[in-house]
């Protein structure tokens, strides 16, 4: 019998927990291409602050737009935010990641609850992850089995 995505799921976030050490070594080894989407995305420091969440809507679809590191302190606001979209009524929600540098179980499990969310309502979370270490991370969890995954905005809203 084949285990349930959403079992999948859950032990690709634990075995995620196990190797947030080495991701985060490996994000911060990126040097400045994280910091220059960050720097883009309007934060100019180069502290660790956690994470900003901006709502815009691109083609009548909402945008949530993560800028910082998803870790244990920013995955509770970003999961009130996507409750909100998702509560509001919307039957699809992009996460747009792409100025993010690093992101860890919590905000893996942020995800995954939010695609529980929208499940029984036919609704949909698309997610934006261009860049490499992001890619790397969804593909080692297994989480690239059940999110919808794009590299542009544009491309998530069609």
């Amino acid at each position: 019998m084949t285990p349930a995505p959403e079992d999948e799921a859950e032990r690709a976030a634990a075995q995620m927990a196990e190797a947030t050490d080495r991701l985060r070594d490996q994000a911060r080894g990126l040097g400045s291409p994280p910091m220059a989407r960050r720097r883009a995305a309007g934060v100019d420091d180069d502290t660790e602050v956690g994470a900003t969440f901006t709502t815009t809507t691109h083609d009548g679809v909402p945008v949530l737009t993560v800028v910082g590191q998803v870790d244990v302190r920013s995955a509770a606001s970003m999961r009130r935010h996507l409750l909100e979209l998702v509560g509001a009524g919307h039957m699809s929600v992009v996460v747009d990641l792409s100025a993010v540098d690093f992101m860890d179980s919590s905000g893996l499990n942020v995800l995954v609850g939010a695609v529980r969310a929208t499940r029984p309502t036919g609704g949909a979370i698309r997610v934006v992850a261009a860049s490499r270490h992001l890619r790397q991370l969804f593909e080692v969890t297994g989480l690239h089995k059940i999110l919808d995954l794009h590299e542009t905005v544009a491309s998530a809203c069609r």
